[in-house]
């Protein structure tokens, strides 16, 4: 008896593996599969709303799996509902075709954990939409005024804000003169985080530079969340990991990168930050004058019109 290879002359087998070399570029690693889970079981989520559901993914990784998710047309930015100038990743109509998919795998999976005993926990989905629920229930919405102080120096940082929209600066000060050290946009985790784990007072202070909207936690709230669930050490570690790779960024870019190399790694690590923080506080946090930093656009913007020869 002949199989369906040579009845069909290999033809629709041939077939279906296209299709399905098709749907695994699209959906080639974990992280994409978490995307569009966390996307079809809790609805529109801002970036930050994907670091807390999961917390093992770095800032990097999660940015190149959305613009890949987004170029396949899965996924799409759009305005928050809440009228707030704030953009969502949505699901497209083929993202939400997923949804027999993503079932399917969950129950496939859970049948194989049941089946061989137990997985290890790193290789599941850190939050379950119960501990995600917790966190939202702990925290509290604040509307800062610009200029407003969130932390001061000699203070212990008691807090992790989520920046929903505005712009905030971290900066100590020398001789009178304020030194920029970190800024937080939108959708981004503000915290002194030495001062937060250390429970020491902080040298530096936190303030907002437009009218801005922050969600915050307290200490004692997060680490009763910690207490009920341990991932949210993964993600504690996951904030602890960013702010440290921006510092030593920073750090290097001093001691080995030109003026304009410096004003390229601001718009790496800030995008957007020119249209919401002054020019002189983005020349303090490169160490260099307001006039440097023009005289530095202004020259580059040039060699960009300049034909080439």
């Amino acid at each position: 008896m002949k199989n369906r290879f040579e009845q069909d002359g290999g033809a629709k087998v041939a077939f279906t593996q296209s299709d399905l070399d098709v749907a695994v570029r699209m959906l080639s690693d974990k992280w994409k599969f978490q995307i569009v889970n966390a996307l079809l079981k809790l609805g529109p989520l801002r970036f930050s709303h994907f670091q807390l559901y999961m917390p093992s993914i770095s800032p990097t990784v999660l940015t190149e799996q959305l613009k890949a998710l987004e170029a396949a047309a899965i996924v799409f930015r759009t305005l928050s509902e809440t009228g707030k100038a704030v953009k969502e990743y949505v699901l497209t109509p083929r993202g939400r075709q997923l949804w027999p998919v993503i079932s399917e795998l969950e129950k496939w999976g859970k049948a194989v954990n049941t089946e061989a005993g137990s997985i290890a926990a790193d290789n599941l989905p850190p939050h379950t939409n119960k501990s995600f629920e917790a966190l939202k229930e702990r925290m509290v919405v604040r509307k800062v005024k610009k200029n407003e102080l969130l932390l001061k120096e000699g203070t212990v940082c008691n807090f992790i804000g989520f920046v929903n929209s505005g712009a905030v600066r971290s900066f100590v000060t020398s001789d009178d003169v304020e030194h920029n050290n970190d800024f937080y946009l939108p959708d981004s985790i503000v915290c002194a985080l030495t001062s937060f784990l250390s429970r020491k007072p902080t040298n530096c202070n936190i303030e907002a530079l437009t009218d801005t909207e922050i969600c915050l936690i307290g200490y004692e709230r997060f680490m009763h969340l910690v207490e009920e669930d341990v991932a949210w050490l993964r993600f504690a570690k996951t904030v602890s990991d960013s702010f440290f790779m921006r510092k030593c960024k920073r750090e290097t870019s001093f001691l080995k990168h030109t003026t304009s190399e410096r004003i390229d790694m601001v718009r790496a690590l800030f995008p957007g930050i020119e249209q919401l923080v002054p020019q002189y506080h983005i020349a303090s946090y490169i160490g260099i004058t307001p006039e440097s930093l023009s005289r530095s656009r202004l020259s580059a913007l040039q060699m960009k019109k300049s034909p080439a020869k």
